[in-house]
């Protein structure tokens, strides 16, 4: 006769960032807000919270901040409380955000239940655009509505390696 017995994770994210998180320097680029919402499932509680980043491309990660069970967010870097924001339960403010910005910024969440101790991550990357970039497309779209069959409709946004923005620039 055997014994199985299965150790389902209850813990969830309820919320997590867009993905990618687009921002326009001048636009939307102060009081970036990257919220994280998770639920426990029952005798779960958390353990750690950390935020860190990285450049894309490159696997170095660097400690933004972290807390220990309920307490306060302890920025790993006095430089970091001057850029950032790092909220109860698990947000991240990024005070202002510029091109050389472009991070992926990690959520590490460790939580217990019982005797075991598990650790789940969401990463949502930051993209920069300048808006005279996001103003050019705006330009080229108001000559195709006016012209559809002029030229210019070479230059095509699903041609660029940039997501469409979902908000307006003017």
């Amino acid at each position: 006769m055997y014994f199985c017995c299965v150790f389902s994770e209850a813990f969830t994210f309820t919320n997590e960032p867009e993905k990618p998180t687009v921002v326009v320097e001048g636009v939307n680029s102060t009081l970036v807000r990257l919220i994280w919402e998770f639920a426990l499932g029952p005798d779960e509680s958390v353990l750690t919270v950390t935020f860190d980043r990285q450049k894309p491309g490159e696997s170095m990660r660097t400690l933004i901040a972290s807390r220990y069970g309920n307490t306060p967010f302890t920025f790993a870097r006095v430089k970091f409380a001057n850029k950032y924001r790092a909220l109860l339960p698990a947000t991240l403010v990024l005070l202002n955000v510029n091109k050389n910005e472009e991070f992926l910024y990690s959520l590490r969440v460790t939580y217990s239940r019982n005797a075991f101790v598990a650790e789940v991550n969401s990463q949502v990357a930051v993209i920069v655009h300048s808006k005279s970039c996001l103003l050019c497309y705006r330009l080229c779209e108001e000559i195709h509505r006016n012209k559809p069959n002029h030229l210019i409709f070479e230059f095509s946004w699903n041609r660029l390696p940039l997501p469409r923005p979902k908000y307006p620039i003017f």
